[in-house]
């Protein structure tokens, strides 16, 4: 297990150098994975929210800690904040398929794309400063949380290749997404900022930013056109759909600072542009979840049956 494999005195020898944050790793971690081991079996309503309920518990207690010890409060912390929601998202749909047994109802595209989205992140971050978090966070914290998200995206991509192939719905992941890859390098590249000296990585982080918006619309092209989810994966698109949201809140606020060197702030308002789409997406997954969830309680009043959220 991806949980078993990531011990956390590997984090000495990671190059980030965030030592101190191995202490609230390790009970994070630890604790997750001894409470999936004790739930395995048979998946019930009341063992699916304890596993939630912890994930997010030990999530809340994770973030107090880091900017408690790791932050000096400056503004541009919500990026950190941003990519810490987002690694909670993919660590549900870790979950899932750790309680479930299945990849049913994730799309595969958008996890690629996903990941996609991360590596060409990373590329940026892990060498150049201009778009990293002024906070503190943004020594360390940030890139670790990034890095984590493209090791568990990465995970579930291999599991659903191999271990869950048989569950993944192929015909329902049918979303064309070339032509989005496609348009999120033309933008990047048309529309790229000038916050680092290297031009390719502007344009890497400007198409990031517009590809993490497109790697929505797969997964809701697949509940939308066949009803098909679970509370755990609506719990990662919603998770995805926060994370925005926070990311959203400082880089919008922040948009002016992209008119370097430029006589007009195209790459400003390219970014604004990519949050509103990444917010109106969530915001049209969230209605059709919502709509699924209520169908689900007239049918399961109807039956007598309990069900999850």
């Amino acid at each position: 297990f991806w949980l078993k494999w990531v011990e956390l005195p590997s984090l000495s020898r990671a190059p980030l150098g965030a030592v101190g944050l191995r202490f609230p790793f390790s009970i994070f971690l630890t604790a997750l994975r001894f409470r999936i081991m004790a739930s395995d079996g048979p998946s019930s309503s009341s063992a699916r929210h304890g596993v939630e309920a912890l994930v997010y518990s030990l999530f809340a207690v994770m973030v107090i800690l880091v900017f408690r010890f790791f932050s000096d409060g400056d503004a541009s912390a919500f990026i950190t904040l941003g990519s810490a929601v987002q690694t909670l998202a993919f660590l549900m749909l870790f979950v899932k398929m750790q309680r479930t047994g299945s990849a049913g109802g994730i799309s595969v595209k958008s996890l690629q794309m996903s990941a996609l989205t991360l590596m060409l992140r990373l590329s940026c971050t892990c060498v150049y400063n201009g778009y990293l978090p002024e906070d503190t966070t943004g020594q360390h914290v940030y890139q670790l949380c990034e890095l984590v998200s493209l090791v568990l995206c990465l995970t579930l991509l291999a599991r659903m290749h191999t271990t869950y192939k048989a569950s993944c719905n192929k015909e329902a992941d049918s979303c064309a997404v070339r032509w989005m890859i496609i348009a999120a390098f033309v933008v990047g590249f048309l529309a790229h900022g000038r916050l680092n000296y290297r031009r390719h990585a502007n344009v890497f982080w400007m198409s990031a930013l517009w590809l993490e918006g497109f790697a929505m619309v797969p997964q809701i092209w697949m509940m939308a056109h066949h009803g098909e989810t679970d509370s755990y994966t609506g719990h990662w698109v919603g998770c995805s759909f926060i994370s925005r949201l926070v990311a959203a809140a400082f880089w919008m606020s922040v948009y002016e600072e992209f008119d370097y060197k430029v006589s007009w702030n195209y790459p400003g308002y390219s970014v604004c542009l990519a949050y509103v789409l990444q917010v109106l997406l969530g915001c049209d997954f969230m209605w059709h979840y919502a709509k699924m969830m209520m169908s689900r309680v007239h049918s399961s009043m109807s039956a007598g049956v309990s069900f999850s959220v």
